[in-house]
């Protein structure tokens, strides 16, 4: 199954990175809090809430920013046989630093470098180099069309936790914006449709995925007498479902989800990736809600483009 689950997300989907200049068409988030819930993975529960702010400070030349998000992930394991202590895996964070750099290579094209570290562990015994993960990702951004009509093209490359384990893996994705009611976009980061309903109102059907990778800095225990002083728990999931967000006011938005983990990977593993023990999972249904805070970059062109003409 775990081939299946990699294949699908290699194919369609990869994680959903702090909004990338270039590929959002209408908005630039810098806040935003969400709360999540898989009620039934199998035999676990899982719920997650995000925190998360990000700037971006034009240059003479480029754009420059960072970003910091924090991830708490509640696990509650319901197995009845257990070849350890897995309470210590329960409870997981997750606080990372990214910072960007945009370059314009023309007026259609940029390049775009990230890179930052993050803590990903229960923290029960203080932080250790065990807790520290790093990412990164390269990439060029194509653009096609004005505001109305427009394309853009995103590939590259990243390293991170797509796949549990960090390593390298591509980014490709297109996105277009078809009028002012439709859009789609295609493979990484993110596949799918969205509509807009009027000014307050749009929904998505939407193909992501769900993943960590954290460390637990407490000694295991196994059954032949062996205690491992740094075990791994990997989560990894895909999600499929409907999207509808609702504009609160002109830079606050709830976001609302709800669909489908059609399958899902839950692992414990040692530190040199071996697993350890895998738990029973299956599909289940998901929810979440929060609210996003952003920067609606059609009003500030046309507020620039006003004063222009007034000038």
């Amino acid at each position: 199954m775990r081939l299946v689950l990699y294949t699908y997300v290699a194919m369609f989907t990869a994680p959903i990175y702090a909004q990338i200049p270039g590929m959002n068409f209408d908005k630039m988030e810098l806040a935003s809090f969400n709360y999540g819930l898989v009620p039934d993975l199998g035999t676990t529960q899982i719920e997650n809430y995000t925190v998360g702010l990000g700037f971006g400070i034009p240059m003479k030349k480029g754009v420059i920013g960072s970003s910091i998000r924090y991830d708490y992930y509640h696990f509650r394991f319901n197995e009845r046989v257990n070849p350890f202590d897995i309470s210590d895996f329960e409870k997981m964070h997750s606080i990372g630093l990214s910072a960007f750099y945009l370059h314009p290579l023309s007026s259609t094209c940029n390049l775009m470098i990230s890179a930052g570290p993050a803590l990903m562990s229960n923290f029960q015994n203080g932080i250790t180099s065990d807790d520290l993960i790093l990412s990164g990702r390269a990439v060029a951004i194509k653009r096609w069309g004005g505001q109305e009509k427009n394309a853009a093209l995103m590939f590259g490359a990243a390293y991170g936790i797509l796949f549990g384990a960090p390593n390298v893996f591509p980014i490709i994705s297109f996105r277009k914006k078809v009028n002012d009611r439709w859009s789609y976009s295609l493979g990484l980061p993110q596949t799918g449709a969205t509509y807009r309903i009027n000014e307050r109102n749009q929904v998505s059907i939407l193909i992501s995925p769900d993943s960590y990778f954290g460390n637990n800095s407490s000694e295991v225990s196994l059954d032949n007498f062996e205690t491992l002083s740094t075990t791994k728990l990997q989560y990894l999931s895909v999600r499929t479902g409907l999207e509808h967000r609702y504009q609160l006011q002109p830079n606050i938005t709830i976001v609302t989800k709800a669909g489908l983990v059609p399958f899902g990977d839950l692992e414990v593993r040692d530190v040199n990736n071996n697993v350890l023990y895998e738990f029973e999972t299956d599909s289940s249904p998901y929810i979440s809600t929060g609210l996003s805070f952003n920067i609606n970059r059609n009003s500030n062109d046309k507020k620039n483009k006003n004063e222009t003409n007034e000038d």
